[in-house]
């Protein structure tokens, strides 16, 4: 019987070491608010861009009511935004160096946030509904404004959640 137990206990150990391995893997993602100068070049932005970006959704019934996209617009966002898009419209480097200037003068005025929502919800009465959850109330009826956006093709895109 000693030997069954021993085999008990340490299937025991197995199964919390994984369990407590499966709760760690779902940590939040670190992120810098410094204005730490970074060098970074136009392909970084899709990596910079998903660590400063967070989503979520809603559900109504069975389908996702409303999805929405959040960035914030920090100094390391921003210095990449500088040399994605300085590298899309070819900047040479006296007007990159304006566009670094005006987004560091941005970032010095507010807290910036782009934020992308998308519903797939068209009535009325399904948007109250989800109006009546809102943790702003009185704000959530807007949203349905920025779902029927179109962008013109070929328009550049720095967001891939307009995609």
């Amino acid at each position: 019987m000693a030997p069954v137990m021993v085999l008990g206990r340490t299937a025991l150990l197995v199964f919390a070491a994984a369990a407590l391995t499966a709760c760690q893997s779902d940590k939040a993602l670190r992120v810098d608010f410094s204005e730490t100068p970074r060098a970074y070049v136009a392909k970084d932005y899709r990596d910079v861009y998903d660590r400063w970006t967070r989503h979520d959704f809603v559900m109504h019934d069975v389908e996702k009511a409303l999805e929405v996209w959040a960035t914030f617009k920090s100094w390391d966002f921003r210095e990449a935004y500088v040399e994605h898009y300085a590298s899309v419209y070819s900047l040479p480097d006296a007007e990159r160096a304006t566009l670094r200037n005006a987004q560091r003068d941005s970032l010095h005025k507010a807290y910036e946030f782009h934020v992308t929502a998308q519903s797939a919800v068209p009535t009325r009465h399904k948007m109250d509904c989800l109006a009546a959850h809102c943790r702003w109330p009185g704000r959530c009826g807007s949203i349905c404004h920025l779902t029927n956006r179109a962008t013109a093709p070929g328009t550049p895109r720095y967001f891939p959640s307009d995609e």
